[in-house]
């Protein structure tokens, strides 16, 4: 007997479809990785903050 399948999310970049949040952000963070939103101003490869500081964003604020 087969599992039904529930649909409960979708990734809103690829449509591919997830049954838990679990899921879905474990898919989003390996296939579709996000600057860290604190401020992020520029494209992929530009480390400018908002605030004015050249940093890379990781999960913490840092400045030099």
């Amino acid at each position: 007997m087969l599992k039904e399948f529930r649909v409960l999310l979708t990734c809103n970049v690829c449509g591919e479809t997830f049954d838990s949040d679990y899921k879905l952000i474990k898919h989003m963070s390996n296939s579709h990785p996000q600057p860290e939103k604190t401020g992020w101003m520029g494209g992929e490869g530009e480390h400018n903050c908002s605030c004015g500081g050249q940093h890379m964003h990781g999960h913490q604020h840092y400045h030099e």
